[in-house]
């Protein structure tokens, strides 16, 4: 099953139908290549769209052929008993970027921490999940793919939050505030948040 988020609504791509609820349209997609009609028509809407079929892997390599693919990696790191978040566009937010090519992944995670935040001294202790988002860019459609890591600093640097990024703050945030942080960031970071 996929998830996607566009602003506060949500795309499902899954074998079944697993939905039961009114405020999703349910779409058994049995030709692939109505998927272009489908999306572009939830974007203009309001609604959230559960597509289900039973190649699900199929549906999802056309739903992404919609788009414009950009791919980036971020980090949830941990210091002591704390998690850094940033403040971009007033929306609380987690540390990531765009991978640069020849960049793997975990590499980009790591490379966007320290530009985003001015800490250095980060290490991988594991990737945990992999997000959707969709957003428009000058009326084009983008699917966003970003890789998250877990990660951890050590170190006494002093946070410096990226201003030509549009980031006002970064801070480091006990964990047991998450749900302060939860309140103003973006639904595809709940299931991040749920491992502070």
């Amino acid at each position: 099953m996929y998830r996607i988020f566009f602003k506060d609504r949500i795309i499902r791509i899954s074998e079944k139908l697993d939905i039961n609820n009114a405020s999703y349209k349910t779409i058994n997609v049995d030709s692939l290549s109505s998927l272009m009609k489908i999306v572009k028509d939830f974007i203009n809407s309001d609604y959230n769209l559960c597509l289900y079929g039973d190649d699900v892997d199929g549906i999802w390599c056309n739903f992404k052929s919609c788009f414009d693919v950009r791919k980036a990696a971020g980090g949830l790191v941990f210091k002591d008993d704390s998690f850094l978040a940033i403040k971009r566009w007033g929306i609380w937010d987690l540390p990531k970027g765009h991978i640069e090519e020849g960049e793997d992944k975990a590499e980009c995670a790591v490379r966007e921490v320290a530009e985003e935040t001015g800490i250095s001294e980060t290490s991988i202790v594991k990737e945990i999940s992999t997000t959707y988002h969709i957003y428009l860019y000058d009326e084009i459609p983008i699917l966003k793919i970003s890789y998250w890591f877990a990660m951890e600093y050590h170190g006494n640097e002093c946070l410096s939050p990226q201003f030509e990024e549009d980031i006002t703050e970064a801070i480091w945030v006990p964990r047991e505030d998450k749900e302060r942080i939860i309140r103003n960031t973006y639904p595809s970071l709940y299931e991040i948040m749920d491992y502070v």
